[in-house]
């Protein structure tokens, strides 16, 4: 057993093992032609988690999905052991998209053995609880009783949001306003681990739209008022309050060409988005799809190899990854997937760094993809 020593150490000892695989890869590029990668290197890009210290960073990525903090009465064992589960019910909730998780549910058994998923916890000057979980085990527990799994790698979600009190006051909700509405949508965001954007409302928005426009539902303005945020998806709220002081809101939900609708209170607009989402990209915990060829064009640096190797290999619908050959083209990964390739298409499609290439892919019977390094 090879001994990596300390965090450092290894850190700089596993960046050095992939800097010998991109050594490899650069030799084969310069040399024109084609190599198969010994058993040792197609190995060795499953120590893959270490290249988040030795590369670049790709689009935005939901952290803290697999921690939560949650109020306790005192320290004594019945009070912490209720708050591990209250917190894991949290944690099941972002990762897997349920709204809630329900007694019946697969994902609710893991609720009675919360303590054996805890990895770190520790109590905070306001008496809550905060805990972190063990995302591997948590992952596989959900997997075997064929729950859904939704990665970290989420849409971006902009919210134009149109305020009408029925007394003649009308505003676009903006970043920097304050009180419990920013505050609930935020929260409610949270706990369902979706990336939530609120517009700037500064001259260059108030150039573009205004809130005449959101609330005629003007597809066209609202668009070009939302390409300076680069969101993935957008999600449009025309709110009226209503004699009971609550908020009536339609929501609109527009992802590409696609749109949903839904009409509830502040927090629907929230759940639509989540719900949505969870459905295209959440991977439903089952025996292996089969594997799958992407060869990724492009890459000249090792930050750039580095960078990924590691965004694939973190993918929740990545059960295993492999470099299985690399040539002037491309690198090509072998990857065993928990989803179907499409799937696989439309995460890889929210991201930044990779873009689609049409170029055929001469992969035989295995299916295949083909992508380049976006700069």
């Amino acid at each position: 057993m090879i001994d990596w020593g300390g965090a450092p150490q290894r850190r700089r000892r596993l960046c050095i093992v992939h800097r010998a695989v991109w050594e490899n890869v650069r030799r084969v590029q310069r040399s024109k032609r084609r190599y198969l990668l010994p058993k040792f290197w197609k190995n060795a890009i499953l120590l893959s988690a270490a290249l988040a210290v030795c590369g670049n960073l790709w689009a935005s990525e939901v952290a803290g999905l697999y921690a939560a903090s949650v109020g306790v009465e005192d320290r004594t064992a019945n009070s912490v052991a209720a708050g591990y589960s209250r917190a894991l019910e949290q944690v099941l909730i972002r990762v897997t998209g349920y709204r809630r998780i329900e007694p019946g549910d697969g994902a609710h058994e893991l609720l009675g053995s919360a303590r054996s998923f805890v990895q770190q916890y520790r109590f905070l000057d306001d008496g809550q609880l905060w805990v972190r979980f063990d995302e591997d085990a948590v992952n596989a527990r959900l997997v075997e009783r064929g729950e859904r799994l939704w990665g970290s790698e989420r849409p971006e979600t902009l919210m134009w949001l149109a305020l009408d009190n029925g007394r003649g006051e009308r505003a676009l909700l903006g970043a920097e306003d304050v009180g419990d509405m920013p505050d609930l949508l935020r929260e409610r965001a949270a706990r369902r681990g979706l990336p939530l954007l609120l517009p700037l409302n500064d001259t260059a928005d108030m150039q573009t739209l205004t809130f005449s426009d959101v609330w005629a539902g003007f597809d066209d303005k609202i668009s070009e008022a939302s390409e300076r945020y680069g969101a993935d998806a957008v999600l449009v709220g025309r709110a009226q309050l209503q004699q009971n002081r609550q908020w009536r809101v339609r929501w609109t939900l527009m992802m590409g060409a696609t749109q949903a609708q839904a009409l509830g209170g502040l927090e629907a607009g929230i759940d639509l988005a989540a719900d949505r989402f969870a459905e295209l990209f959440a991977v439903r915990g089952s025996p292996e799809s089969g594997d799958l060829i992407l060869t990724v064009g492009g890459i000249e640096e090792f930050a750039e190899y580095g960078a990924v190797a590691s965004y694939l290999e973190q993918l929740s619908l990545v059960e295993r990854l492999a470099v299985d050959e690399v040539s002037a083209d491309g690198i090509r990964f072998r990857l065993s997937l928990r989803a179907e390739p499409e799937m696989l298409e439309r995460t890889i499609g929210l991201g930044t760094l990779l873009e689609s290439d049409p170029s055929p892919d001469m992969s035989g019977s295995v299916q295949s993809l083909r992508y380049r390094y976006r700069r």
